[in-house]
């Protein structure tokens, strides 16, 4: 039975392998976001915050916004830069024109015998290594030295020897022929191994290490003075070549493996064995990986860069919201928001997730698989959905909505609507009613600390029966409590933790956040855990500091439901499953400074400028950098995080304060500085009453001779105006006239009457045209007047009636005033050129409308041929009145700046096929003519 219990199991872990595998949050830089080209070999990350990449472009530089491609002399633009080293204390770098540079105040400097290895006739360098007085060379063509007066020694030529000394520490690495083999020489034994076989990695001795090997796809482990050969798990099988082993380094007492086909995969070594972690990046080819303050740096060949910011986290995706969390010896408890019988209890362990009613239980957990609290309607613990185990003794099991408590006496039940209990013995019971209790905290069997909607109450049991007493009445609802010690207790709200004396009954507040809701707090020595809606934030009660995990940093989900602590580790339940953050990392990250502030203020000598310079070592991608200043208690400022320039600072006493944020933490705010901005020689009083002086007679100077040069301007404005008016008259009256007495002629031939109505009319024209014509400005109604006549008689001359129509968006429009004789040349010009014989029915409308408070527009549509049809006639009529208009409405509307032109001409049909015609807009400046005589006075 114990074996078939074995088998399933392992079964059952073999079939969730894929489904609840860890998935590190990580970026990737390609050619589509920044990163010049997708072809990278190596990265290093600086203690300056600068991340250098190697690729077959050349080098680039990122400081956590751009892509810089640098090319140092003697380098071709282009030139592939094949990978980097720290060595000699120096990052040095090595391209493909045989050259090798190092990096020196951020600058390429080249080797000073450059040209000496440049004559070596060799295709590729495959490793190179600097001592006090002497730069070792491995290529293609054997194993070189190169001593500090540039003289080149050759040792072997084509060798396949691999010589390892373990006391001096010193190994000479010979790439083999393909399909070769060479030699270990360990402890006075010979160790015949496998052929490298390829040219494209640092092959031999792992980074970072003086006790691991490699070659192809096996690993040497030099442990307790054994060697052991070790094929690795995941890349056994493969066809030759296929796994090929790329680097390997010893990071954080990980193996991190990088290969051509199968990625990273990461290793424990326990003992001298290999003991698979998880795999990093799947199916790539990876090169070397480069470890900073960021993060994790792993160029994939072929794929660009990927950085993993928290690599030690590790998130466990579930179906459902994970709602709690029990850790217990091996494995770790966890129920879901909705337990129904399709999201069972789960326990994690060994990486694994294992529904605990869904196989028997492993024998660990055995001793909790047992019928429970029948008198309270439960059933077994692998069936009862959404329960866990949350305290061992007195045993006490929670569901997102009830607690049970059991002691030698009592059954205690909490959930949102009471707390009850039941005596085992005499069979007495007594229930609170609580509406909104969230939890509950025991003391001791009788006393009882619930909390919810209401704050903290105290409910003990007296006399077989239940004690209630308020506490505390917060203003928003306790969320969760929390032993500190004896005497002690930690309750939140949705914005504070507070620490509350038992004994006295006084509170204070330990921790206030109003960026997000909290959700759950955990205190684990100095160290204090806030989930929230957003994040989850560490702060150092010891040391103030703080550090925020959230989905930008290696959390899969940023809604926190509940805290623990599980060994070593902070174990998460979110929205989106578990994640695991280590103690040590979080410590570490406490301790990583992000911005260094310069002790000194920089004036620059001529002192309009002042630098602030603040130093933001921040390459996450993920994370956005928000800065801002302020000066002397005022508003605060955005400014470009790494510099801040303030230039024309009056003279005197100025305190300057910073403050940073990364993504969505807190503000943090940097020690005020206080600096002096000195008064110049040019400060005094009298120096400044000459300057008012001087500036006051220079003014008035200028406003006498603006005020002249603009009466003269009006003077000739209006001579002007009275000159075009007349040349208006004397251009259109004889044309007119003309047209008129042939109308006259040929009327008398037939009714009288006509006649009669029709001179009638031309008089009335000529009359309104002389008397608009004596005035500058007449108001609207006068000008449509005049039209309205003016289609009357060109009715008559052109045998057909022309329907002309006048609308006023507002009657008061009617009153404003215009240039006079604006509006009769566009008329004119749809009454004679327009209506051809096709248009059957000939339609004007003038609509006088309001742009905006200072603006009117009068448009005239009419339904014609259309402008651009017009034009295109053999013979085309120029109309000097158009262009005259356009000229006094410039005059008229100067002071009006919303107007960029004064007219507007439209064909229809450009703007809709269905429709025909030309529409003319004429924009004016609303102006009365009393208003207009002010003015002018």
């Amino acid at each position: 039975m114990r074996s078939f219990l074995t088998i399933a199991t392992l079964l059952f872990l073999f079939l969730s392998k894929g489904l609840f595998a860890q998935e590190p949050q990580s970026y990737n830089f390609n050619n589509t976001n920044g990163l010049p080209t997708n072809e990278v070999y190596a990265c290093y990350e600086t203690e300056d915050g600068k991340l250098y990449i190697a690729h077959d472009l050349g080098l680039s530089v990122y400081d956590g916004r751009n892509f810089e491609l640098i090319t140092p002399k003697g380098v071709k633009e282009g030139e592939s830069c094949f990978g980097m080293k720290i060595s000699n204390g120096k990052l040095w770098f090595k391209y493909s024109n045989k050259r090798l540079y190092y990096l020196e105040d951020d600058e390429l400097l080249p080797y000073e015998f450059n040209k000496e290895i440049g004559r070596l006739k060799y295709s590729i360098l495959y490793d190179f290594e600097f001592t006090d007085d002497s730069l070792f060379l491995l290529i293609d063509d054997g194993y070189f030295t190169v001593d500090n007066q540039g003289r080149i020694n050759q040792f072997n030529k084509k060798t396949n020897n691999l010589i390892i000394d373990l006391e001096a520490k010193i190994m000479k690495r010979f790439v083999p022929i393909i399909n070769d083999t060479f030699q270990m020489h360990f402890a006075g034994k010979k160790f015949q191994v496998n052929s490298m076989g390829s040219i494209d990695a640092h092959y031999g001795k792992a980074i970072n290490s003086d006790s691991i090997y490699f070659n192809k796809d096996v690993i040497y482990l030099i442990h307790d003075n054994k060697i052991r050969t070790h094929t690795l798990p995941p890349l056994k099988g493969n066809k030759y070549h296929s796994s090929l082993i790329v680097s390997v380094q010893l990071i954080d007492s990980l193996l991190f493996v990088s290969t051509r086909t199968k990625g990273v995969n990461v290793f424990k070594i326990k003992q001298g064995k290999l003991e698979h972690q998880f795999v990093l990046l799947k199916g790539k080819f990876a090169g070397i990986i480069s470890k900073g303050k960021s993060g994790l740096w792993v160029p994939e060949v072929k794929g660009g860069l990927h950085f993993f910011p928290n690599y030690k986290i590790k998130n466990f995706k579930t179906r459902n919201k994970v709602r709690h969390l029990y850790p217990h010896k091996n494995g770790l408890f966890y129920t879901s928001l909705n337990h129904v019988d399709k999201d069972p209890i789960n326990v994690i362990t060994n990486n694994q997730i294992i529904p605990i009613d869904t196989f028997k239980l492993p024998l660990f957990l055995k001793e909790f698989y047992k019928e429970k609290f029948k008198s309270f309607g439960l059933d077994k613990l692998g069936v009862i959905k959404g329960l866990s185990l949350i305290s061992s003794h007195p045993i006490a099991y929670r569901s997102p909505q009830t607690f049970v408590y059991e002691t030698k006496e009592l059954f205690v039940k909490a959930n949102g609507a009471f707390i009850s209990f039941h005596s085992r013995t005499d069979q007495k019971s007594d229930t609170v009613h609580l509406k909104g209790l969230l939890g509950t905290l025991r003391l001791d069997d009788a006393n009882y600390i619930v909390y919810g909607e209401f704050g903290l109450n105290h409910v003990e049991i007296k006399n077989n029966l239940w004690n209630s007493t308020n506490l505390i009445q917060t203003k928003n609802r306790v969320i969760e409590t929390q032993f500190l010690d004896q005497d002690h207790i930690a309750f939140a709200t949705t914005e504070n933790i507070f620490k509350f004396n038992l004994k006295s009954g006084k509170y204070d507040t330990i921790y206030s956040n109003h960026q997000s809701s909290l959700k759950c707090f955990l205190k684990d020595d100095d160290l204090l855990f806030i989930g929230t809606k957003s994040y989850m934030e560490v702060f150092d009660l010891e040391h103030n500091s703080s550090y925020i995990f959230n989905n930008s940093n290696g959390l899969k989900s940023s809604n926190i439901e509940e805290i623990r602590k599980f060994k070593d580790t902070i174990v998460l339940a979110t929205e989106t499953g578990v994640s695991f953050i280590p103690i040590s990392l979080i410590r570490e990250k406490l301790k990583t400074k992000h911005i260094d502030y310069n002790d000194k203020l920089q004036i620059s000598p001529d002192r309009e400028e002042i630098f602030v310079a603040i130093k933001v070592n921040q390459l996450n991608p993920l994370v956005k950098v928000y800065a801002q200043y302020s000066l002397n208690k005022g508003e605060f400022i955005d400014f470009n995080p790494n510099k801040l320039t303030l230039s024309n600072l009056k003279s005197g006493e100025y305190a300057i304060r910073v403050r940073l944020k990364f993504g969505n933490e807190k503000w943090i705010y940097l020690e005020e500085r206080f600096f002096e901005v000195p008064s110049p020689f040019y400060s005094r009083w009298w120096f400044s009453a000459s300057i008012v002086a001087f500036i006051a007679l220079v003014a008035i100077f200028i406003i006498r001779r603006r005020n002249k040069i603009t009466t003269q301007r009006l003077k000739t404005e209006k001579l002007i105006e009275t000159l075009r008016m007349n040349a208006l008259t004397s251009q259109m009256n004889p044309h007119f006239l003309y047209n008129a007495l042939n109308t006259i002629q040929g009327l008398l031939s037939g009714d009288k009457k006509k006649v009669f109505m029709y001179v009638s009319d031309l008089a009335r024209f000529f009359r309104l045209m002389l008397n608009n014509s004596s005035d500058l400005y007449i108001p609207i109604q006068r000008e449509i007047e005049l039209n309205q006549i003016f289609c009357e008689v060109e009715s008559v001359r052109q045998f057909r009636e022309v329907d002309l129509q006048i609308i006023y968006e507002k009657e008061e429009f009617a009153d404003f005033i215009i240039p006079s004789m604006i509006l009769q040349p566009f008329v004119e010009n749809a009454l004679w050129h327009a209506f051809t014989k096709e248009i059957d029915e000939p339609k004007i409308e003038i609509r006088i409308s309001e742009l905006d408070e200072n603006t009117l527009i009068i448009q005239i549509e009419d339904n014609g041929i259309g402008i651009d049809n017009t034009k295109n006639r053999k013979k085309v009529h120029q109309s000097k009145g158009v262009s005259i208009v356009e000229n006094r409405l410039k005059i008229f509307n100067e002071s009006n700046p919303n107007i960029s032109k004064n007219i507007k001409l439209t064909d229809l049909k450009n703007t809709d096929n269905a429709k025909q015609g030309t529409l003319i807009e004429v924009y004016l400046t609303k102006q009365r003519l009393n208003e207009l005589q002010d003015h002018n006075h």
